[in-house]
């Protein structure tokens, strides 16, 4: 008869989109065999996954912008563009709210490599929304290897929270 009860009187709420899937709910699927680039893009998503999960809010928004060439910051490449899209996959799976925003206008990136985001932009993703963290990257090639550099920056005060190295 408890049970009943408890049961009718939960019906009373309707339940909002985020109760109907609890967050981050994971659904990784591993990918295919025989691509090395897939594979560590897929697994550098694992990691800045579980490293934003001990860090962010579960329901807050992940930015994501393209990675870039060391060499040449001023440029999307298919290489980038590509990984950006696969990390940005992974993590997505593992339950984050992902979203593809195009800031190569507004995100600013010094000649080091460093990304600044201005305060306005960085309010206005936070407001818009509801981004906690914007996932950036850059790369750089070597005779036979590219290496990356990816990491996770807090819109609040341009704090890394999440960062993974690869080649």
């Amino acid at each position: 008869a408890a049970c009943l009860l408890l049961f009718a009187c939960s019906g009373n709420k309707k339940p909002n989109q985020l109760d109907l899937l609890p967050l981050p709910y994971d659904m990784p699927v591993d990918p295919p065999a025989g691509s090395p680039m897939l594979t560590a893009n897929t697994y550098a998503g694992d990691v800045l996954a579980s490293m934003l999960l001990q860090r962010t809010g579960e329901s807050s928004a992940i930015l994501v912008t393209n990675l870039v060439r060391l060499d040449t910051l001023d440029d999307n490449t298919s290489f980038g563009m590509l990984s950006a899209q696969q990390i940005a996959s992974r993590v997505a799976q593992h339950g984050f709210m992902v979203i593809d925003v195009r800031l190569n206008q507004d995100l600013l990136i010094n000649r080091k490599g460093e990304f600044m985001l201005s305060r306005d932009l960085a309010k206005m993703l936070i407001r818009d929304y509801n981004a906690h963290a914007v996932l950036v990257g850059t790369y750089a090639y070597s005779t036979d290897k590219i290496f990356v550099t990816v990491r996770a920056i807090r819109l609040a005060d341009n704090a890394v929270i999440a960062a993974y190295e690869y080649y």
